[in-house]
């Protein structure tokens, strides 16, 4: 990848963020393989949990990945993301963002902040994935 900028970097975290709300129960297999070859280098790591709370690295592009991130959708499906601050780390070709991200569980809107550090390869795709979020959700609506 030549000379690419941290805003299109930025850009590409929108994108995927952007097709993850568009994932849920429903959505057949081979729209999370999809998900993964789109976005994730094959030798990846991601983290979906902060190790801080129990969270352990996902490694690789694979079934793995595929089956968290269809856990993910299924359980608590992204309902939507409004982005708060966003950093660059040029050092590494990555970029940080802190959002509020919104989920649906049991029928309730659960609104986390939540931070993400990403790193690219020379092809554009992401080598580390770390995602943070609270564990003090705001409800905002019942069923």
């Amino acid at each position: 990848m030549a000379a690419i900028s941290m805003q299109s970097l930025h850009d590409k975290l929108d994108d995927l963020y952007a097709v993850w709300q568009t994932l849920d129960a429903s959505s057949p297999p081979e729209a999370f393989a999809n998900f993964a070859r789109a976005f994730f280098a094959r030798d990846c790591t991601v983290w979906l949990a902060s190790p801080d709370f129990g969270g352990w690295p996902i490694r690789g592009r694979g079934r793995d990945l595929q089956r968290e991130i269809r856990a993910a959708a299924r359980d608590m499906p992204m309902r939507g993301r409004r982005v708060d601050r966003r950093t660059d780390c040029t050092c590494r070709r990555g970029v940080g963002e802190e959002a509020e991200t919104c989920y649906l569980v049991d029928g309730r809107v659960y609104h986390h902040t939540e931070k993400v550090e990403v790193h690219y390869n020379d092809d554009g795709l992401i080598t580390e994935f770390k995602q943070c979020y609270s564990y003090a959700p705001v409800i905002t609506s019942d069923p």
